[in-house]
């Protein structure tokens, strides 16, 4: 039987490799704390993540990138232990993805927002329903499941500015301050 192998980018430009919907590799190159002037990250939104079943990491200081290498790895880590820690060294906060998750990533940027209206009509979707974080880079991440065994692709080339994000990947909390801009991410 063949494989089904998904290749694809996650935040923070890792690339990742799912092989029948288990991670297989994810590379990890992620920018470092370059400015110690960024206000520190809030943390009040935290437990509505914990509380709808995803899985919170610790990210760098001011990063959108993982604290620890082995973050795609193993089962829920204790978000207490995670939510002290960050606030203890200014972390910022990441949620690790499931096979369940479907974050819409929309970079107004790079077109999103144009694209994300066009897409949402075709297949009829109302996002306003879903819950969102509008990102410290003007963005949007918005939070859907979808079934474990329906594939997922990082972008259709016709939809510029969307990043489709699942398994393997993370994107970055509410709370959390954006490395560039200094703002926060906000639900």
């Amino acid at each position: 039987m063949e494989s089904a192998k998904e290749i694809g980018r996650v935040q923070g430009g890792q690339d990742k490799t799912i092989e029948d919907g288990k991670l297989i590799q994810v590379s990890n190159v992620c920018n470092r704390d370059l400015n110690p002037r960024l206000p520190e990250p809030s943390f009040e939104d935290i437990q509505q993540y914990v509380d709808a079943g995803h899985m919170i990491i610790p990210l760098q200081r001011h990063s959108k990138c993982p604290l620890n290498k082995g973050w795609t790895q193993g089962d829920a880590l204790n978000s207490a232990v995670i939510l002290e820690k960050a606030k203890r060294e200014g972390l910022n906060i990441g949620v690790r993805l499931k096979v369940t998750d479907l974050i819409i990533d929309v970079d107004p940027r790079n077109g999103g927002d144009t694209s994300l209206t066009e897409l949402m009509k075709i297949v009829g979707l109302d996002l306003n329903g879903y819950p969102h974080v509008i990102t410290g880079g003007g963005g949007h991440h918005y939070y859907l499941r979808k079934p474990a065994d329906v594939p997922t692709v990082g972008k259709l080339p016709k939809y510029p500015g969307i990043d489709f994000k699942s398994i393997g990947g993370q994107v970055v909390a509410a709370g959390s301050v954006h490395p560039n801009t200094g703002a926060l991410y906000r639900s």
